[in-house]
């Protein structure tokens, strides 16, 4: 009896040893891999060029990941404009710092239905939200403010048309009068066919004068 007391504590013993050893062992493990307790500071590379940051970084052993671009007047290409995370910032080694710099070249975008579709405020609007730069207004006979046409660098311009973003461009408008100036060219062709054979539901250009003339 006292013989099989003595193997079951050994039994307990050798237990309670194994699982010490595992719950230290997976810890430790975990601290190796993690590089727990071991921080790198993030270094302010704002306003940096690419090639710079990139050095910076990997002396300290993180790396760097370009996750947007866009255009700024004044900035040269490859610029750093901003930084995640921010600079101070305590990361494990091999974290990735993400970056936004200044393209190397504008993109072009197609011109959108403005002309004898708009009026001037809402194409102002629009075109710079696209990232353009609406500049003085040239002005043609026709209905006031309603967008007539639109120049760059004084040649006309189409819809649809690839214009490089950050361009200035010209908004022709209507001068107007105390009643609107008549022009075939700017007449929304749904005042004379709504898409109906119906012969009745057509008006006739002097209709169109005439209710012109009411308002």
């Amino acid at each position: 009896m006292k013989f099989f007391c003595n193997r079951l504590w050994l039994h307990l013993l050798a237990m309670i040893l194994v699982v010490v050893f595992l719950i230290f062992g997976v810890r430790w493990w975990l601290d190796f891999y993690t590089n727990h307790g071991e921080s790198v500071e993030v270094p302010d590379i704002c306003d940096m060029d690419i090639s710079d940051a990139e050095d910076l970084l990997e002396d300290l052993g993180l790396s760097l990941a370009i996750n947007d671009s866009i255009w700024v007047d004044g900035v040269r290409p490859g610029h750093i404009l901003k930084q995640t995370p921010g600079a101070g910032v305590d990361v494990k080694e091999g974290r990735i710092v993400y970056v936004k710099v200044r393209k190397v070249n504008r993109d072009k975008k197609a011109l959108p239905d403005l002309i004898n579709n708009s009026g001037y405020r809402h194409a102002k609007s629009e075109l710079e939200n696209m990232g353009f730069v609406v500049g003085q207004l040239e002005y043609r006979e026709g209905w006031k403010d309603y967008v007539l046409g639109i120049k760059c660098n004084g040649r006309e311009l189409h819809t649809g048309q690839l214009v490089t973003e950050g361009s200035t461009l010209i908004l022709v408008v209507g001068t107007g009068t105390e009643e609107e100036i008549w022009d075939e060219d700017n007449i929304d062709p749904s005042l004379f066919d709504d898409g109906s054979d119906d012969e009745e539901q057509l008006m006739t250009e002097d209709e169109v004068l005439e209710n012109l003339d009411d308002e």
